[in-house]
């Protein structure tokens, strides 16, 4: 499961059932969690993470790292058919990884690196206050 927040407030949350939206809640009333059908191209789409980087949502699925954020220009082709993992540098490079594979990616989709980590459950971007920054 994995859960998105942007910078206007929307939230998306990933489910077994697909990518989900609060709907019709209020204070008093928990209100459900709906299909998300705002992004009609969205539904066909095998999303395997999401993620809030730069205050925006962004996808993961079987062929990209994706956003509607920044007029749809965040497409960056991954080349991992089973990832599922990812975190974003704030350069728009990341590194995605299907558990056992990690690429790093800049955002022409050109991999700066690749290795193997079996076992791997989570990749996190840490800016270090020395100025390096880490993944």
């Amino acid at each position: 499961m994995s859960l998105s927040v942007n910078r206007d407030g929307q939230i998306r949350i990933l489910s077994e059932d697909g990518v989900l939206v609060p709907y019709n809640g209020s204070l008093f009333y928990p209100g459900k969690l709906s299909p998300d059908l705002s992004y009609p191209q969205l539904i066909p789409k095998k999303i395997t993470a999401l993620a809030t980087y730069r205050h925006q949502t962004v996808y993961l699925d079987d062929k990209q790292v994706f956003s509607n954020a920044w007029a749809g220009k965040l497409r960056i082709n991954h080349g991992l058919p089973r990832a599922k993992l990812f975190a974003g540098r704030d350069d728009f490079n990341f590194l995605v990884s299907d558990g056992e594979t990690i690429f790093y990616l800049n955002q022409s989709g050109e991999r700066i690196w690749s290795g193997s980590f079996k076992g791997l459950i989570q990749i996190s971007y840490f800016e270090n206050l020395s100025g390096r920054n880490y993944f």
